[in-house]
């Protein structure tokens, strides 16, 4: 663990090995923390929740951000072997290789996605809802503006409570810097108006 770091978004600090964990962080860093790696098994959940025959699921990630690759490798670690889930990592660096990949994978059925937090996933969105249509995949994000956008659910925390928490925390809570402590806010399923469990 490092001793003094600076860092402006880190999505998992314990992952990330900012802190040595959520409950006793240590070192002087104070925060708060948007996902745990472990969400990604709530994902995986939802998928199987609102299309219960998949057996296959995509999920969409930066491969250049240390986050990327965490949250798909704990997916990967996390998924009990009785879901009997087929994993693709599909690269969101890339239109054309989302549309390249997506066209594969939903070639084969009972297939889903899970689309993983990252600034390449949101700049792609547009291009991740439409093709999730055209091939009729269930489709899982972070984020509750993404079924607000078209996609079918999310399971995660809504950033715009993360960011009036945090702007109440640091005038209410924390008037001196270097307190040891790192949150974790609270996630919530949104589901797309008019979607719902398919069979």
């Amino acid at each position: 663990m490092l001793g003094t770091a600076s860092a402006g978004n880190v999505i998992d600090p314990v992952g990330a090995r900012f802190v040595a964990s959520l409950a006793r962080p240590g070192g002087n860093i104070t925060g708060f923390s948007a996902f745990e790696y472990s969400i990604g098994e709530k994902w995986v959940e939802l998928v199987k929740e609102v299309a219960p025959n998949v057996t296959r699921i995509a999920v969409l990630r930066d491969p250049a951000l240390p986050a990327g690759i965490g949250q798909f490798a704990a997916i990967q670690a996390l998924v009990p072997p009785a879901f009997g889930m087929e994993l693709t990592p599909i690269d969101v660096r890339d239109p054309e290789v989302i549309e390249r990949a997506i066209a594969a994978f939903a070639a084969e059925r009972n297939g889903g996605l899970i689309v993983t937090a990252s600034p390449e996933a949101a700049a792609h969105l547009d291009l991740i809802i439409a093709l999730a249509k055209r091939y009729r995949l269930p489709n899982v994000y972070p984020f509750p503006s993404y079924p607000a956008s078209g996609g079918l659910a999310s399971y995660g925390p809504n950033p715009i409570d993360e960011y009036a928490w945090a702007h109440r925390d640091l005038l209410h809570r924390h008037t001196t810097f270097g307190k040891r402590s790192a949150f974790r806010l609270a996630n919530r399923i949104v589901y797309s108006q008019g979607q719902g469990r398919r069979a």
